[in-house]
């Protein structure tokens, strides 16, 4: 009954890189993955991406700096900042309590997989993750398009072979 989610979590414990098996952000990105093995505040993506003049970058980010979770829904946030913790804001709707994170998603989401998604084009890669609807909620299964993204402002996106989301810039760094 719970052996995927357990086999996902052995994965992620035991430093597993998931992989993209194709090009992302309109073939200008190759080798796409997610490190991090899981731990809370380092679910990052890096890939090797083509840059305005042609030339190969890797480039790096922490979706924790634009991702967040809206009660058990990842959506794109930029991330405040400072705090060390994700601020909490608190809604009242008809006696259901519902609370967004900004960024820090993966403070109340996990396991989370890079992978293809079922929904969408093709080649729709993404993040799957049971995120946490409440504090004393039960955890439920969400899915948030990477690549492509829908053009939102806040997700990833590639700009002269750099990953940015929202105000947050990633590492560029020159191939070896």
């Amino acid at each position: 009954m719970y052996a995927p989610v357990a086999a996902v979590f052995a994965l992620f414990a035991a430093g597993a890189i998931a992989q993209a098996p194709e090009d992302t952000f309109n073939d200008k990105c190759k080798y796409l993955e997610q490190l991090g093995s899981g731990k809370k505040g380092q679910t990052i993506i890096t890939a090797w991406c083509l840059d305005d003049a042609g030339e190969r970058w890797q480039t790096t980010i922490n979706l924790n700096q634009c991702l967040g979770n809206n009660a058990g829904k990842l959506v794109w946030q930029d991330k405040y900042d400072p705090p060390p913790y994700p601020r909490l804001q608190c809604e009242s709707n008809n006696d259901l309590t519902n609370f967004t994170f900004s960024g820090n998603f993966d403070q109340t989401c996990g396991p989370c997989l890079f992978g293809k998604l079922n929904n969408g084009p093709p080649r729709n890669l993404g993040l799957k993750c049971n995120c946490l609807p409440s504090p004393n909620g039960v955890p439920k299964y969400t899915d948030i398009a990477i690549s492509p993204n829908n053009g939102d402002a806040q997700a990833v996106n590639l700009v002269d072979g750099r990953f940015v989301c929202g105000s947050h810039q990633g590492t560029k760094e020159p191939r070896a």
